[in-house]
């Protein structure tokens, strides 16, 4: 019992440091004051440096995908683990730490789904990744993650309750990337040339 509620409160702890403010203050920065004002990767890679910017993803992955493993490792079920991972997304957007205004969450959301479905996370990726190559509309290949997502867990037949938490942390990458979304469908989203 001890681990179902240390392990996902932990986790939202660990979730809600941002990794984007500390990088950044590190060089002098402050993210807030920069860029887009959101203390993510998108905005650490554009203002200070594509190196920084990777660091930032990084960490933001390995913020949910450490202790879902840990948890994976002394017998933790699948739900757990997911529950978990969920927890660092949350943190990660509502951080304790910082008046609960946080990040987008896509980091961390790709190492909860990393960590639950490697093939999964490919097959989304794979098909954000080729809807931006031929549209050059970064939404348009989130677009397609957030649809892709979900489908490739019902074709590899995860467990109803496993998709429902993909799901609930979706929602969130959702709610969050609002601006993003009325930004494309404004017209004033830059295309990406790759």
């Amino acid at each position: 019992m001890l681990k179902e509620i240390l392990f996902p409160v932990l986790t939202y702890l660990l979730g809600s440091i941002s990794f984007a403010k500390i990088i950044a203050s590190a060089k002098g920065v402050s993210i807030r004051d920069i860029g887009s004002g959101n203390p993510g990767t998108a905005n650490v890679f554009t203002n200070i440096g594509w190196i920084y910017g990777v660091m930032v993803c990084s960490c933001d992955m390995l913020k949910a995908v450490i202790p879902m493993l840990l948890l994976r490792s002394i017998g933790g079920t699948d739900f757990l683990v997911a529950i978990t991972g969920l927890s660092a997304i949350i943190g990660h957007d509502f951080p304790i730490y910082y008046k609960f205004k946080g990040g987008k969450g896509f980091g961390t959301t790709l190492g909860v789904i990393g960590v639950l479905s490697p093939i999964a996370l490919c097959i989304a990726a794979f098909g954000a990744v080729i809807t931006i190559f031929f549209t050059h509309y970064p939404s348009l290949g989130l677009l397609g993650f957030l649809a892709l997502t979900p489908i490739s867990f019902f074709i590899l037949k995860a467990d109803l309750a496993i998709v429902l938490v993909v799901c609930a942390a979706l929602l969130l990458l959702i709610v969050k990337t609002i601006p993003n979304f009325k930004l494309f469908f404004s017209g004033g989203e830059k295309k990406i040339w790759v």
